[in-house]
């Protein structure tokens, strides 16, 4: 945040409080306390979707430029909370961390750097940081009555809201993590009966068609899903993990950009190579399956929360691709 625009907040005593508001509700539907990581990034991701809420609900719709100081100014504070503990928040099998006290968690954001962006720093004083962050984990109670205006005007469906935010969420970190494996995978073949100059050459293709798709792919999902690369040290390229689905068949053919690249003198070991990628091509292709039917899922639910009729043609994978800034999709091209 620029000082210009924290000028241009509402009352700061206001913003804790919808800070508050947010975590109480938070607390309230998962019956516990913000105590980690993922409980600060799912109250301050609602913090965020306020915003988008109140502009696409059906009924009352905020139109363009009419968006109240008050809901932009949470949606700020919130935002730079979301790069607290990145790493942890799209992590397919680590623990969210246990939250530290205010001023330890001050000294954490200070130590990793994540008050200075490449083009902005943050001119929030660090006591502003602390009550924000306090607001959230310590949680003063709060009722509607209590909420500062506008809120009373804006007519806001809480209920809806919170289960927009929730399916919101979820639809963010499904993004984020398919762009994550997009960019870490790039089949690898490693079959004994190839000879290992053949092997090597279809290797080093391989990845440099994985560098291909990962360096021609931009957009706020990539960018992302590379700062948690880069946060946690992972190279952008990486073998698939999953098991690989040995029956599963995705192309009828061997790509014709690899057999052409390899040149001539490989005939005979294309047989081979089609079906080792056949088998990691389809793993990836079903991992994509899924999580294209788990975003649509919660797509129809986040349309019930904002009043809009559900529709059984949602996104296909194609959309999906160009929402997280994909260039290709298709390794059988």
């Amino acid at each position: 945040m620029n000082l210009t625009a924290l000028r241009q907040m509402p009352p700061w005593f206001d913003v804790l409080t919808m800070l508050s508001w947010l975590g109480q509700r938070y607390s309230s539907a998962h019956r516990r306390d913000v105590t980690t990581s993922g409980d600060l990034s799912q109250v301050t991701g609602a913090g965020i979707f306020l915003a988008d809420f109140l502009a696409l609900r059906r009924d009352n719709p905020l139109a363009s430029g009419k968006l109240p100081v008050l809901i932009s100014g949470v949606y700020k504070v919130c935002l730079g909370f979301q790069l607290a503990h990145l790493v942890e928040g799209f992590s397919e099998h680590g623990e969210p961390a246990i939250l530290p006290d205010a001023k330890d968690f001050y000294s954490y954001i200070e130590k990793n750097e994540l008050l200075i962006g490449e083009e902005e720093v943050c001119s929030g004083p660090a006591a502003m940081i602390i009550q924000a962050y306090e607001a959230i984990v310590k949680r003063p109670v709060v009722s509607e009555e209590l909420l500062p205006p506008p809120c009373p005007t804006l007519r806001i469906d809480w209920d809806r809201f919170d289960s927009f935010a929730r399916y919101a969420s979820s639809i963010w970190r499904d993004l984020v993590m398919y762009a994550l494996k997009s960019l870490r995978f790039c089949p690898q073949l490693d079959e004994p009966q190839l000879p290992s100059g053949v092997q090597g050459r279809f290797n080093v293709l391989l990845r440099e068609r994985a560098a291909e798709f990962a360096n021609g792919r931009k957009g706020l999902v990539i960018d992302l899903a590379r700062g948690v690369l880069e946060e946690s040290g992972t190279q952008p390229i990486a073998q698939p993990t999953s098991p690989i689905a040995k029956t599963a068949v995705l192309v009828p053919s061997t790509p014709s950009w690899l057999s052409k690249l390899a040149g001539p003198g490989v005939e005979h070991h294309l047989p081979l190579v089609t079906s080792a990628l056949h088998t990691q091509l389809a793993d990836y292709g079903e991992y994509q399956n899924r999580m294209l039917a788990n975003v649509n899922r919660n797509i129809g639910f986040l349309l019930e929360a904002l009043g809009v009729s559900r529709t059984q043609n949602l996104l296909t994978l194609a959309e999906v691709g160009q929402v997280c800034g994909f260039n290709s999709l298709d390794w059988s091209e």
